[in-house]
């Protein structure tokens, strides 16, 4: 017994893990590697699963971006040029805006701010309406 004693603990001191003294040889390795992996795995996993809800969230909104650039360019092409005769090709983009808009697909929790942005399509519609006079008909 004193001479298995000495030779545990003389391999724990050259450079075995605890785990050596208690279960066989192969086992202790196989679950020091794998300890290392998970350790590895949970070092790149924990910093992912914190910046997933941020990702997701960017996902989503980023479908809307691209079209309020759009209606802002729009917007400040209507501010600079008052023409009468771009009216139409004023509200034939902004039918394009709305159309795409229309397309959008993101999931439920950003219902809101697509509905928003539809919105603020709506208040450039009436801003462009001051603009002509009148309202046109949309072919639907």
């Amino acid at each position: 017994m004193k001479g298995q004693v000495d030779a545990v603990m003389t391999f724990r001191y050259t450079g075995g893990s605890w785990l050596h003294g208690y279960i066989p040889f192969w086992a202790a390795t196989f679950v020091d590697r794998m300890l290392l992996v998970l350790i590895s795995i949970g070092i790149v996993l924990v910093p992912m699963i914190g910046i997933l809800p941020w990702l997701y969230t960017w996902r989503n909104r980023s479908k809307c971006y691209r079209w309020y650039r759009e209606l802002r360019e729009l917007e400040e092409e209507m501010k600079e040029h008052q023409a009468p005769e771009r009216v139409e090709d004023y509200h034939a983009r902004l039918d394009q805006i709305e159309d795409g808009v229309s397309r959008i697909h993101v999931s439920v929790a950003f219902y809101d701010e697509v509905f928003i942005l539809k919105e603020h399509i709506q208040m450039v519609r009436q801003k462009l309406n001051g603009l002509s006079g009148s309202e046109p008909v949309r072919p639907d």
